[in-house]
């Protein structure tokens, strides 16, 4: 009911540590969490202390990049797009500029990020000389 009259809120799942380590790590729980983007949030029940935020970040960045597509592709310069690219189970994620221009073939990458660690490693995003 709550995605009905709020849909921008995100729900997350609460969690003890011990039955996230106990069960959530498990494989085929975890494929089930990825497939249904169910997001967990860990907690010490005794402390009442937040451990993890386990948004599932992949997500994040797909509708990133595919709003970010969208708005591009609204305007594009002419015979050309920009490319979603996305492989879920290297965790890689690319934005890509392709077409032809008056100067020939166009193939470039305009973002360019993978997840390690829980963390975003951002390989090109066009903010270097």
């Amino acid at each position: 009911m709550l995605e009905l009259t709020v849909p921008e809120r995100k729900l997350y799942l609460g969690i003890s540590n011990s039955a996230y380590h106990k069960f959530f790590k498990q494989k085929a729980v975890d494929i089930i969490i990825r497939r249904h983007e169910i997001a967990l949030l860990v907690v010490d029940v005794e402390t009442e202390e937040i451990l993890k935020w386990l948004a599932r970040y992949q997500n994040l960045i797909k509708r990133f990049m595919n709003t970010f597509a969208e708005i591009a592709n609204s305007r594009p310069a002419p015979n050309t797009e920009m490319v979603v690219i996305f492989d879920d189970r290297r965790k890689r994620y690319m934005l890509l500029n392709m077409g032809w221009t008056k100067n020939g073939h166009l193939h470039h990458t305009t973002l360019h990020v993978y997840l390690r660690e829980g963390k975003f490693w951002i390989e090109e995003d066009w903010t270097e000389n």
